[in-house]
């Protein structure tokens, strides 16, 4: 599926929604486990490179393009560097290195 744009909106911004921002480390902070944020999502453009969607645990959206994280408003996150591979992505804040899976595909239901 190819996404021409409209109006150059992002897709991935939901609008009417109240954007809270929240700093990466507070989100890091808030939980050690890897549910600060979660991995939604990987995609990959004409040229190969891929792009990691993620939410956090406020709702927010974020997008890891390039080596940096992007808020939902397009701005980058300070000091926050990653790298996305085919189903996971490690992010790099300061001396905390996070790794992230995309979940498990859950094999087909049958209906009879």
């Amino acid at each position: 599926y190819v996404y021409g744009g409209y109006k150059n909106r992002n897709p991935f911004f939901m609008l009417g929604a109240v954007s809270q921002s929240v700093s990466f480390k507070e989100v890091y902070n808030a939980d050690q486990q890897s549910s600060g944020f979660q991995l939604t999502g990987i995609m990959t453009d004409f040229a190969g490179t891929r792009y990691a969607l993620l939410a956090d645990s406020s709702g927010g959206s974020y997008i890891l393009k390039k080596g940096w994280l992007y808020d939902a408003e397009g701005k980058r996150v300070p000091s926050v560097t990653g790298t996305v591979f085919e189903n996971r992505i490690i992010i790099i804040s300061g001396k905390n290195i996070k790794e992230l899976k995309l979940p498990e595909e859950e094999p087909a239901t049958k209906l009879e």
